[in-house]
């Protein structure tokens, strides 16, 4: 195929050997197209008018001006932190931490019965609760750690 204009030449990797454009054909009008700079096959040309000359598409795009290659940008997935979770999943997940029995323990030894009647009878654990923040507490979790426990117990 033949091509009368290109523009907007960038490198499509790291390697150099893939250009990103647009070129236009007489009868197609414009073509968006990746090219590979190793191709061989010459199947595209370009035909140059001020010279009268026509070139593998190839050999001409590297005799032109072309955009460095740009990494592109990597997505952050985003992680949703459960408000709550049950408390067989907050159990299960403290014990997969190797905390399960400390916990129990400080929840036991405490003084503060609220924490205790949470701990026993709760059958949902809110982010929000006394029982989470002494935990947090006691167990010395960081903020991120205690993300990280309420993410991977609502998978349980």
């Amino acid at each position: 195929m033949q091509f009368i204009k290109i523009r907007d030449l960038k490198y499509a990797s790291k390697n150099k050997t893939l250009i990103d454009l647009f070129a236009i054909n007489e009868e197609l009008g414009e073509i968006p197209m990746t090219l590979n700079l190793e191709d061989t096959e010459n199947i595209h040309t370009f035909f140059d008018v001020k010279k009268n000359k026509e070139y593998p598409l190839e050999i001409y795009c590297k005799s032109q001006i072309i955009a460095d290659y740009v990494e592109p940008e990597i997505e952050q997935e985003i992680v949703y932190v459960p408000s709550s979770i049950t408390q067989r999943q907050c159990r299960l997940m403290l014990h997969k931490m190797g905390k399960y029995k400390q916990a129990a323990t400080l929840i036991e030894d405490s003084v503060d019965d609220e924490i205790k009647i949470e701990w026993e009878y709760a059958t949902t654990i809110e982010r929000t609760n006394p029982l989470v923040s002494y935990l947090e507490d006691k167990l010395e979790l960081t903020k991120e750690q205690l993300d990280n426990l309420f993410i991977e117990a609502s998978k349980l």
